[in-house]
Parts: structure tokens; C-alpha cells; sequence
């Protein structure tokens, strides 16, 4: 009896133990380097936000309809109806899981892209480990000042980096134009050290930002100088780019619209 009773206060102790103890957090950690963005799940079914996964791997990437193209080297084409709709991921023409939270950001499973890129990844208290069997060489990834919260309106200091030239694309996703245009500018970006790009996603005509910045059209790229001012209009900054950095926009064609059509 003695026994049972004392059996019976252990397991409430444990039990009340458990319920106090803090709960292992989902956490990464890449060289054992704490991972900066957004983890949930655990073990094989971990995923991390898309963008910081990005930079810490030193990919290249890019949307494409909404999904991501991702890659080792720049430029690398995907196939666009493989990508249509958030929540596409393909590293080098192979899927990868991923999906969208509630807050717009891309989630993508950390077991398949290591997996793809010859990194291992192994379980620790708390979470997962990856390691890296190189150094990543990738500069960084393009300002998104609205990318949870598409169509939104952005202040031009979200957009502009004092000291630097800053190039801003207003795009929308399902704009085949921008799709062409906006890789060719990260290239151009990646390649210049003293350019900031920033993507705004307008997410419709009559979204508050399209109405902010008198957005008729997509690829919409303006320039602004190191104190925020604008080098011009629409074509004078592309003008400006081709005069100074010799880039030429990948096509003529561009998504029309007016603000409050849908």
C-alpha cells in the first residue's frame, strides 16, 4: 500500500515536472549558428522560412507565379507552370515541400533541400542541426518591404538605403513581365555591390500601394539616388540603368491595368 502511494506521488510530481518544465522549442541551428527566421514542425517534417534559408545556403532564387525557382548558380530557368501558385518550391528542377503560413512566408522542408544539396542535417536537443559541407558565397536577397502583407502601402523609407543607389520593382504575381524583368535586376544587384533592389508586391490595381505610387503598369522599376531622391520617371530610369550599368530590361512588354479594376 506504502508503495503503491508512493508510486502514485511520483508519477504526479513527474507529471507536474512536464507541465512546468519550458517545452523544447522547433529550433535550427545551420553550423551551429542560430537560424534567424520562422521554424515549425520537427524532424524529417521541419520547415524554415524560404528567404533566410536562402541566404544562409547561398542560393540563388526567385519567384516565379507566385512559387520560387531556386539554385546554386544564377540565371537557372524553371519551367513556370511548375511554379504557378504560392507554396512552389523547385531547387534545380526538383520539388521541394514548402507551403505558405498565415503571415504570407514561404515554409520549406529543410530535410529535402539539404538532402539536394549534399548538407547533413542531424537531431539535437531542441531541434536540428545543419551542416554545411561548404561555405555559402551568396551576397543576400532583395528588400520585400510588403511580402506578408501584399498590395499594402510602403513608405519610401522601406524602400531606399542612404549611401546607396536604390532600384525599386512594383510587381504583381501573376504578371508574366515580371517574371523576366526581376531576375535580370537581382542579377544586376548581385553583381553591383552599390545597388539596393527592393520588390513591392502591389497585389492589385486598387490596392493602397498601386495608389501610392501611381502604379498603371507592371514591371514598374524606378530608381532613387543615396539621399532618396528619384533620377525620374519610369523610362528615364531605365534609361539611367542602361546608361550606368548597361542593363536592358529582358522585355517591352508589361501588365496593364487601372486602379480599381480587378
Amino acid at each position: 500500500m506504502r508503495t503503491d502511494r508512493k508510486n502514485a506521488t511520483m508519477r504526479l510530481l513527474l507529471a507536474v515536472l512536464i507541465l512546468l518544465a519550458p517545452a523544447w522549442a522547433d529550433t535550427l541551428t545551420i553550423d551551429q549558428r542560430p537560424f534567424p527566421g520562422e521554424v515549425v514542425g520537427q524532424n524529417d517534417g521541419m520547415k524554415a522560412e524560404l528567404r533566410p534559408l536562402m541566404l544562409a545556403l547561398g542560393l540563388q532564387g526567385h519567384r516565379v507565379y507566385g512559387g520560387w525557382c531556386l539554385s546554386r548558380a544564377p540565371e537557372t530557368e524553371c519551367r513556370a507552370r511548375d511554379l504557378v501558385g504560392p507554396g512552389r518550391v523547385y531547387f534545380e528542377g526538383q520539388p521541394v515541400r514548402a507551403e505558405v503560413d498565415a503571415q504570407g512566408r514561404t515554409l520549406v522542408s529543410v530535410a529535402e533541400l539539404a538532402r539536394l544539396l549534399g548538407h547533413r542535417v542531424e537531431p539535437r536537443a531542441g531541434g536540428m542541426e545543419l551542416a554545411l559541407s561548404s561555405p555559402p558565397t551568396y551576397a543576400g536577397l532583395p528588400n520585400e518591404p510588403n511580402v506578408a502583407t501584399p498590395g499594402s502601402e510602403v513608405g519610401l523609407e522601406q524602400l531606399v538605403t542612404g549611401g546607396k543607389t536604390n532600384v525599386v520593382v512594383f510587381y504583381l504575381d501573376w504578371c508574366p513581365a515580371c517574371w523576366q524583368v526581376i531576375p535580370s535586376l537581382e542579377g544586376l544587384a548581385r553583381s553591383h555591390p552599390e545597388l539596393h533592389l527592393s520588390e513591392v508586391n502591389i497585389g492589385d490595381w486598387d490596392r493602397p500601394v498601386a495608389l501610392q505610387h501611381k502604379v498603371r503598369s507592371t514591371p514598374t522599376v524606378l530608381v532613387f539616388d543615396a539621399q532618396g531622391q528619384p533620377v525620374g520617371d519610369l523610362d528615364s530610369s531605365l534609361h539611367w540603368l542602361e546608361q550606368h550599368y548597361g542593363w536592358k530590361a529582358p522585355t517591352k512588354i508589361r501588365c496593364t491595368g487601372t486602379p480599381g479594376s480587378m
